[in-house]
């Protein structure tokens, strides 16, 4: 499959969910999208536990809107500080902890876990698919020392730095 079918099947897949939600308020939405990640696979050193990253703020998800495009890193995002809802590119992560981050890429270490920039995503369901292993090969997810993530992810919210 091509990777711009891939991206549209990603988008879709995520519209479908967002719209059925079981709990009968909107599922908040991301689009996976298929751009170069700034991420760099996690190495086998030791790190802090993924919850001790610093966090630069946070996102709070719109619920209800699938929304695609360009976005802006997190560093941009965080600088730009408009307090209007925007679109943020990264690395998508739910640690140990399974609290869920969106960062540029990476730190340095064994555990997956964000570098500095970070936001903490507020609204994001935790309890959705999307986290499910078993969906991985479709939905792209990847887990290593109980960190799940998607690389490419994009997240449309208010940023709170």
């Amino acid at each position: 499959m091509h990777l711009r079918s891939l991206t549209l099947l990603l988008a879709l897949v995520t519209i479908v969910l967002a719209a059925c939600g079981s709990t009968g308020t909107p599922s908040p939405s991301t689009v996976a999208t298929a751009s170069p990640s700034t991420s760099a696979a996690p190495s086998d050193e030791p790190s802090a536990a993924p919850s001790e990253a610093a966090e630069s703020g946070t996102i709070t998800m719109v619920d209800g809107v699938a929304a695609g495009g360009p976005g802006a890193s997190v560093a941009e995002s965080i600088a730009a500080n408009t307090g209007e809802p925007m679109l943020v590119n990264g690395v998508l992560l739910m640690d140990q902890q399974g609290i869920i981050w969106l960062c540029d890429a990476f730190a340095g270490g064994g555990i997956p876990s964000c570098g500095d920039p970070s936001l903490r995503v507020i609204g994001y369901p935790e309890d959705t698919s999307d986290w499910d292993m078993a969906d991985a090969d479709v939905t792209g997810l990847q887990e290593a020392e109980g960190v799940l993530w998607f690389d490419g992810a994009q997240i449309f919210g208010v940023i709170e730095p």
